[in-house]
This record gives structure tokens, sequence and C-alpha cells, in this order.
């Protein structure tokens, strides 16, 4: 078994899970990874929903 082809499996499931979560349409299917990346979507859609304000100063621009 190549580890290397689940692992990015998983990453791609993942990246559609946050899409998802995210308002892009769904994909009508469900993997055996999904019950295990649900705390993960949720810690992004956490970050995204509570990110902070952060002020740039313009010295740092230039």
């Amino acid at each position: 078994m190549d580890n290397t082809l689940f692992s990015r499996r998983r990453a791609e499931r993942f990246a559609q899970l946050l899409d998802e979560a995210n308002g892009a349409r769904r994909h009508h299917v469900r993997s055996r990874v999904d019950d295990d990346l649900a705390p993960l979507v949720a810690v992004g859609q956490r970050l995204v929903a509570e990110r902070p304000k952060v002020d740039v100063d313009p010295e740092f621009r230039t």
C-alpha cells in the first residue's frame, strides 16, 4: 500500500469538506475519513469566523 496516495486522498477530501463548509457546492460522496476529518473542518470554520482584525503598519508596506 502506498501511504502517499492515501494521505493525498485524505488531504483532497479535507479540502473538499472545507470548501463545502464555506458554501461551495456539495459533492454527493461520503468517505471513510469524513468522521475523522470533521473535527478539523470545525476548527477551520472557527478560524474563519473568529478571524482577528489586523492593522498593517504603513511602514511595513513600504
